[in-house]
């Protein structure tokens, strides 16, 4: 599903619901990426998969690129 432009800038603009929707669901994935890394569990995840394409809504350079960074930051920074 592709989002216009417009719509997935609402996901990626930080006081939406959308936002904090997206930046909930980060945080609930960081949660469960921390307890595999406390038992040991190798993982191996490929969030965005696809990424070059236009047929999901995070596809496309640009998008991806925004939306890379802002996960990145979340796990990597918020969630250490």
């Amino acid at each position: 599903m592709k989002l216009s432009q417009e719509k997935f800038n609402v996901y990626v603009t930080p006081g939406t619901s959308q936002y904090q929707s997206l930046m909930a669901d980060f945080d609930e994935i960081a949660i469960y990426l921390g307890e595999l890394r406390d038992a040991g569990v190798p993982v191996l995840w490929r969030p965005y998969h696809e990424m070059n394409g236009n047929w999901f809504w995070w596809g496309g350079k640009d998008n991806f690129t925004v939306l890379w960074n802002l996960m990145y930051d979340r796990l990597v920074n918020t969630h250490k």
